[in-house]
């Protein structure tokens, strides 16, 4: 019996390792695997077998897809793509544990420069990730803010935030994002999609 449960008990911890994320990756992969599953992805991951942060390039491509943005704003606006940057977290034994893609502005806004005001970014940046993630992922589990309602006129001249998540199978995944674009200060946004090993209940 001690036998049986412990080969359950491997099986199940391996399970949990082998989860699928983000690009087709596995909880539990090390270094040279995450390298050569990327690679096959036209990624290239940087960073040495030693460290627990590395990037991946190039940056990963979302096509906006949003019948509320068409709606709102202009074609050439609300066509933009959104571009981020791939990070990724180790754990001291070299295992992969986190994936998180942090919003690239500044190759949004050069690849889009009618971006503007820039309260338009969170707009449509939010809207499409969370529309997108929940086709994908179906209602989350947990929501602060106004994630799945957001306002464009709302965010001028305010401060504003949005967390949501979602449990899928074994994994974690996070949408944020923090605007401030309070009158006479430096516009400021934050904007990240993350996906963990393992599930959580609540924000």
């Amino acid at each position: 019996m001690g036998l049986l449960i412990g080969v359950v008990l491997f099986l199940s911890m391996n399970y949990a390792q082998a989860q699928t994320t983000w690009q087709g990756l596995s909880f539990g992969m090390k270094h040279q695997q995450v390298r050569d599953a990327l690679s096959a992805k036209g990624f290239s991951l940087h960073g040495s077998d030693e460290s627990t942060t590395s990037t991946a390039e190039p940056d990963l491509e979302v096509k906006t897809n949003s019948a509320t943005i068409s709606a709102n704003l202009k074609q050439s606006v609300a066509t933009a793509s959104m571009f981020f940057k791939p990070e990724l977290g180790f754990d001291a034994q070299g295992r992969l544990q986190t994936v998180k893609l942090n919003l690239d502005q500044a190759k949004v806004l050069q690849s889009t420069p009618s971006l503007q005001p820039l309260a338009v970014l969170p707009y449509i940046a939010g809207t499409s990730v969370y529309e997108q993630l929940t086709r994908k992922y179906g209602s989350p589990t947990a929501t602060r803010g106004p994630c799945d309602n957001i306002s464009l006129a709302s965010l001028v001249g305010s401060v504003q935030e949005c967390s949501a998540k979602w449990n899928d199978a074994g994994q974690t995944i996070e949408l944020f994002w923090s605007w401030s674009g309070l009158i006479g200060r430096p516009e400021k946004l934050s904007f990240f999609i993350s996906y963990s090993s393992g599930a959580t209940a609540g924000l």
